[in-house]
């Protein structure tokens, strides 16, 4: 650190003094650091380093902007340490230092660490309020793409399809997949040349409807086709598509159905079933947010490694096999959504719940796995479910009164705090007689 003196004289200056790139004005001043007759100020410089080390197989370059705009430039290689230096008036209050990552040609960009924080190819160095010279370090990566266009289709839903992959522009290679007998399927294509489009065509089965794409854009007047645009390289760039199938629901004429819309809560319990530690269960309507208005906001709270499935039955209505009718099948529908997930693919068991003569019987709705993760409301349901589906369950006319719900679940294996938070609107049962 040097301190250099100010002084603000009335008298007429006595010598000028460069350092560091500024020009420093100076009067005659005593050994304290005052002037004669007027106030001297003493300006403190602190000398900053960047250390940037690499790790690359790539190159770029990294620009380094520093407090009173100074600025370097830094060549990152494959291996080495790079330095750049400055002075600057450090006020007490430290500051910041950003780098800016930039690939040469024939490489990209891989990340940075060390960071105090990462937006995109730049890198925030935080420093405080420093008595000396400070030294601050961070780690880029350029790599040398492997050019790798990987696309993977899976499905969701309780129905089939087909689906088929070709090329609209460029070469990637064309596949197909057949659901539900493959749970994905993907193909992997080393692209040397410009960017390109990848079409995909949804087909269902009999007996399966078309619902959904996630993944790819559709084609506003071909909605069972959708499209992938990937970049000209060099990239290396996932795509992960789901096409949804669902089962056509079986004739059924005048329903019986029972359904709420969640205008209030009335009606509903929750029983919690729980399993090594003692995770905790709630329930709240919220009156706007739903699919539209009002739905019921259900969270798992976690202090750590456990399991959780809670039941939640409509007790206003329940159905009488033996006074109203024998069941031939029953169509199940909600709409249910995922608030705020604690991590990137954290997912909430769901199915649909029945409880006749104090047991329950249940049936996921999402296979093969049973779980959701979607953030945004999504219509889910199962239909066609004859007693088959649920073994032990009494449909004919012998039958006793059936309770109808729906069940959540989750388990957390990894320990710590978690909490999920999720959402139910629009439940309906259709009995069909």
């Amino acid at each position: 650190m040097s301190s250099v003196p100010l002084c603000a004289c009335a008298r007429a200056i006595s010598r000028v003094a460069v350092l560091a790139g500024f020009l420093l004005l100076a009067s005659s001043c005593g050994g304290d650091g005052k002037c004669i007759a007027d106030l001297c100020i003493t300006e403190q410089r602190i000398g900053l380093d960047i250390a940037l080390s690499s790790t690359s197989t790539g190159s770029g370059r990294v620009d380094a902007t520093y407090p009173e705009g100074h600025s370097c430039q830094f060549a990152a290689g494959s291996t080495g340490n790079h330095q750049c230096h400055t002075s600057f008036n450090d006020a007490g209050a430290g500051g910041q230092v950003f780098l800016t990552a930039t690939p040469d040609p024939g490489s990209a960009f891989a990340g940075w660490s060390g960071c105090t924080s990462v937006s995109g190819n730049q890198c925030t160095l935080t420093f405080s309020a420093a008595s000396g010279d400070t030294t601050l370090s961070a780690v880029v990566v350029f790599v040398i793409p492997s050019n790798l266009i990987r696309l993977t289709v899976s499905a969701a839903g309780a129905g089939a399809g087909h689906v088929d992959v070709d090329q609209n522009v460029g070469a990637f290679p064309s596949f197909d997949c057949d659901f539900p007998s493959a749970s994905a399927c993907s193909r992997e294509y080393r692209n040397s040349a410009g960017s390109g489009i990848v079409d995909l065509e949804a087909s269902p089965t009999s007996g399966s409807v078309f619902v959904s794409w996630t993944g790819c854009t559709p084609y506003p007047t071909r909605p069972q086709r959708c499209h992938v645009n990937y970049p000209a390289p060099p990239a290396d760039t996932d795509f992960a598509v789901t096409v949804r199938f669902d089962v056509v629901a079986a004739a059924c004429t005048s329903p019986l159905t029972i359904q709420d819309q969640f205008d209030s809560d009335a009606g509903w319990t929750a029983t919690a079933i729980t399993s090594g530690g003692s995770p905790t269960q709630s329930v709240s309507f919220q009156a706007t947010g739903g699919n539209p208005g009002g739905y019921r906001q259900m969270q798992h709270v976690f202090t750590g490694a456990s399991a959780i499935a809670v039941y939640h039955y409509y007790g206003t209505t329940t159905y009488d096999p033996g006074a109203q009718g024998a069941i031939d099948h029953i169509n199940y529908f909600e709409d249910q959504i995922e608030l705020n997930p604690p991590s990137p693919g954290a997912a909430v068991g769901t199915g649909f719940s029945m409880m006749q003569g104090g047991t329950r019987y249940n049936i996921i709705l999402r296979p093969p796995g049973g779980a959701f993760t979607n953030t945004a409301w999504e219509t889910t349901l199962r239909v066609n479910l004859t007693a088959a589906a649920f073994p032990g369950v009494n449909f004919s006319s012998t039958g006793g009164p059936i309770t109808f719900g729906y069940f959540r679940s989750n388990t957390n294996t990894g320990g710590g705090a978690v909490t999920l938070t999720h959402g139910i609107d629009n439940w309906r049962v259709e009995i069909c007689r």
